[in-house]
């Protein structure tokens, strides 16, 4: 499991993911934003998680 936790202004995002190897592959990815961002950081946060692309 991999876990990165940023924090500016404020704000904090973080970042989970963690993969399974076996019969059946397995990969999870987890987003999230503190309690404190305002309207503002959110929208941003949105945005910039509209863009992302998973192959």
């Amino acid at each position: 499991m991999y876990d990165l936790t940023l924090k500016a202004n404020g704000a904090v995002v973080r970042l989970q993911y963690w993969y399974g190897v076996s019969k059946r592959n397995l990969l999870s990815v987890q987003f999230t934003t503190g309690p404190a961002a305002t309207a503002a950081q959110r929208g941003a946060f949105d945005k910039a998680l509209g863009s992302l692309k998973l192959k």
